[in-house]
């Protein structure tokens, strides 16, 4: 458990504000829901056929094709004032769209086989899957000025690099490996070079979330052994590290009984810092529910019944879980819309393989 200074430095936090999502049955509410829902569906790779999906959750509209024909499939989106920035994995490179019209306004070209994105002030930091054109070792993170739409510098890290996080001038960056990555590298972002290296200590850092307190969740999926001849053997479990974002000091170990992970893989966690939990992708059937303030696995819900799991995310305005239903890479996938507890409440059609969901507020 955290040290008693650590607690005494924890921040009140506002109860979130409950409100109606259109076409349920809810009671009503008095905070401003999403303007959209906003879906990147991942695609078929040798179709190259990913796209974006928009949903209102007020009118119930739905754009299952808002983007299409982009040539690539799509990791994840991130909205950042006005634009959308769109991961074009297989494209090596980033497109950005207006966030009202979903009209391409630039490409921000040469980059390594994008994964996640985040962004401070004009500059975004890209995860790059490998560490060059035509490998599957090594990793980058790439600098993009996000005003020229320009590469400017790329950050040799770990194997395979997925998620990001970003704690003042820190930028932690999960080494996935594939599974076999056990570390966490730390980016001076004033300086554009690693600083630190930390072993996390559980098999396949991927995701990477801070909450409002400047903790660092670390959710590492687990990994597949193999023997010799490339024949899985066994398989390791999942875990949870908390980090001091400060400092990198692991505070907390938690243990997963089973994988963390999506089908895709996709968006496996999404921290919802305002109502301080995070909820987290298992086995792809079922959620676990972490209380980011004490650092508790509260509940795990689930398992869900029909197409596997491929994104959550979560709207603390309504208090509605949003989960990506993926069919495989052939056919349409939907979203399904739940209460807190897990019941659903309404689904959408989607693109082939949602695999990231974003929300853009209306305020």
């Amino acid at each position: 458990m955290k040290s008693l200074i650590h607690n005494l430095l924890r921040l009140l936090l506002a109860m979130p504000a409950l409100l109606l999502l259109a076409g349920c049955d809810t009671t009503e509410a008095d905070g401003p829901s999403p303007q959209g829902v906003i879906v990147a569906n991942q695609g078929n790779f040798g179709d190259a056929n990913g796209s974006i999906s928009v949903f209102d959750p007020v009118s119930g509209a739905l754009d299952a094709g808002a983007v299409t024909s982009i040539g690539t499939i799509i990791q994840s989106v991130l909205l950042h004032e006005q634009s959308l920035f769109v991961m074009s994995n297989t494209g090596g490179r980033i497109d950005v769209f207006d966030a009202e019209s979903f009209e391409r306004t630039a490409q921000i070209p040469e980059v390594v086989s994008p994964r996640y994105m985040v962004a401070d002030g004009h500059t975004g930091y890209v995860s790059s899957l490998y560490g060059a054109e035509g490998t599957f070792s090594g990793g980058l993170v790439t600098v993009v000025d996000l005003d020229a739409h320009t590469k400017v510098a790329e950050i040799p890290v770990g194997d395979n690099p997925e998620g990001l996080a970003l704690v003042g001038t820190r930028l932690y960056v999960a080494n996935h490996g594939f599974g076999a990555g056990t570390s966490v590298s730390v980016i001076d972002v004033a300086a554009w070079e690693v600083i630190e290296t930390i072993d996390v200590q559980c098999d396949g850092p991927r995701f990477v979330e801070t909450d409002l307190h400047g903790d660092v969740f670390v959710f590492c999926t687990g990994r597949t052994v193999y023997d010799e001849d490339f024949n899985p053997i066994g398989e390791t479990d999942g875990a949870v590290r908390v980090l001091d974002g400060e400092t990198g000091a692991i505070l907390e170990r938690i243990s997963v009984d089973g994988r963390i992970g999506t089908a895709g893989p996709g968006q496996d966690a999404f921290l919802a810092p305002t109502v301080q939990v995070a909820f987290v992708v298992k086995d792809e059937r079922s959620l676990l529910v972490f209380d980011t303030e004490s650092h508790d696995l509260e509940e795990e819900i689930g398992p869900f019944s029909g197409p596997a799991l491929s994104a959550v995310a979560y709207d603390d305005q309504s208090g509605r879980l949003y989960l990506g239903r993926s069919r495989g890479f052939t056919q349409a996938g939907e979203v399904s819309i739940h209460d807190r507890s897990g019941t659903e409440l309404d689904r959408f059609t989607a693109g082939v393989a949602p695999a990231f969901i974003a929300f853009s507020s209306s305020e």
